[in-house]
């Protein structure tokens, strides 16, 4: 798979959001977000979903790969890399990587890229 697969949630990379493992491990009361490679390992012997760039389908483990990739090739932090690369050429000073699983407000919600199907209308 690629890195354009990745952040096009195209890579067929399971979501360890929503592996019954990790399900089980928010409601112990996660109070601090785990590793990225602890979050993958929630995955790590599933197969793919699909071949990579065949189909679309949103993943959290993508997001994580990602970061993963660009401190292997940097050597800095993900978080110092959207500083440097993204957030401060945009002037974005209000901006930042949110760590663990409480968020200050104001954040911005989630959103379901899966629209239930259109229902016809009443003839």
């Amino acid at each position: 798979m690629t890195l354009r697969q990745l952040l096009n949630h195209t890579s067929g990379v399971p979501d360890f959001s929503l592996d019954p493992d990790f399900q089980e491990a928010l409601l112990a009361s996660l109070k601090k977000a785990p590793p990225p490679e602890e979050l993958l390992s929630f995955v790590e012997d599933e197969d793919l979903l699909f071949d990579p760039g065949s189909e679309y389908k949103y993943s959290n483990s993508d997001n994580i790969v990602v970061a993963l990739m660009v401190e292997a090739a940097t050597g800095m932090s993900y978080e110092d890399q959207l500083r440097e690369r993204v957030y401060s050429p945009l002037g974005l000073r209000k901006t930042t990587l949110p760590r663990g699983p409480s968020l200050r407000k104001p954040f911005i919600h989630g959103y379901d890229n899966d629209p239930p199907p259109s229902k016809s209308p009443k003839t």
